[in-house]
């Protein structure tokens, strides 16, 4: 069997949304786009992301009319897709956390070779809650690809892994610029976009660093773009704070491009991460970043003082960074020319050949 005679399977949460499920769509078009036959699988009924090959809509199967799939018949759905495409290599992007379904997943429905994506530093949302099961599940897989560098340092201390391995997430940079061409608001403001979830993103603490800036003074406002379930509680505080004229919630894009591209920059206050999208979407805009320095990933992609800040996680010195993007124009114009060559290693070609290189290896 030749490399580009394999069939790759590519198995999501969904396909909306989030940074994973937005990896696992751009991912079925880079290999598509690269010879594999490819075939995608979405858990939920979401589908917004552009995505390549043949796709087996579980959460659409669930939610039709007629049909009750309970969770064990989809999986068995799920078995019949697999064998019936004679898939070589599945590649898993979603959450595990049930380790009763990731048992029976990976001795029973997959039964090929995997690779598990880890994309979040929090191991309750990539591994099951008994470090004695996933020792058992993941140690003998083909490869976790850890999504940053100290994701991949934090499983190997916690788990033992000896197959783990960091790929970074790509950019499609011509699909970034192809969609830069859209409204955006004709006034200065900073953004946040992604999801409005208190407990990973932590969106109190953007609201209060800014309250504490300069930047109302100057008329900079703030934006969040996005959706989630924390919405009505951050409006509470965007009001008890007395920010209601300068913060505007806008609601969540597939394209956020052009908002992205005329913001002054990028903010992000996350107690988590993994490799964020944000960042790197923001920088391939030509727009600099300011993010605490959380794990993982800000500090692999934020240089300070280069394309942005990089900013101990207080309030006090978030505030700072927030003021020094506003008042140091110089600093500013440095952060702001070399945004988009600092993201240029995470490229889909660059990215591609090291997935290349895994999938022609196992």
């Amino acid at each position: 069997m030749t490399l580009r005679n394999k069939n790759i399977c590519i198995i999501a949460s969904s396909l909306g949304g989030g940074g994973a499920e937005k990896m696992a769509a751009l991912q079925s078009k880079i290999l598509q786009d690269n010879g594999y036959s490819v075939f995608v699988v979405s858990v939920l009924d979401k589908v917004e992301y552009p995505y390549s090959g043949k796709l087996l809509n579980l959460g659409a199967l669930q939610a039709q009319k007629n049909y009750f799939f309970r969770r064990l018949t989809l999986l068995f759905v799920l078995k019949r897709f697999l064998k019936a495409h004679k898939i070589d290599v599945i590649i898993d992007h979603r959450t595990r956390v049930s380790g009763m379904r990731e048992f029976l997943l990976k001795n029973i429905i997959y039964r090929t070779k995997t690779i598990f994506v880890v994309h979040s530093h929090n191991s309750a949302q990539s591994f099951p809650k008994s470090e004695m099961l996933s020792k058992y599940l993941y140690k003998d897989v083909e490869k976790l690809v850890c999504v940053s560098k100290a994701i991949q340092k934090d499983i190997v201390e916690k788990y033992g892994f000896s197959n783990a391995m960091t790929i970074y997430n790509p950019i499609d940079v011509d699909w970034i610029e192809f969609n830069l061409k859209g409204q955006s608001p004709a006034q200065k403001y900073l953004l946040f976009f992604g999801r409005f979830d208190e407990a990973s993103k932590n969106l109190s603490f953007l609201l209060h660093s800014y309250k504490g800036s300069i930047l109302p003074s100057r008329g900079v406002k703030l934006f969040l773009l996005g959706e989630g379930p924390d919405l009505p509680l951050l409006k509470t505080l965007v009001l008890r704070l007395g920010l209601q004229d300068q913060v505007a919630f806008l609601p969540y894009s597939p394209n956020p491009y052009p908002i992205v591209e005329q913001a002054k920059f990028v903010v992000l206050t996350s107690n988590y991460e993994g490799f964020p999208m944000s960042l790197i979407e923001a920088l391939a805009c030509g727009t600099p970043v300011v993010s605490v320095d959380c794990q993982s990933g800000p500090s692999e992609i934020v240089q300070n003082g280069y394309n942005g800040l990089l900013t101990p996680a207080t309030i006090l010195d978030f505030t700072k960074a927030l003021n020094s993007m506003e008042s140091d124009k110089s600093l500013y114009a440095t952060c702001k020319s070399n945004a988009k060559q600092s993201v240029q290693h995470l490229t889909t070609e660059a990215i591609f050949k090291e997935w290349q290189s895994l999938l022609q290896a196992i």
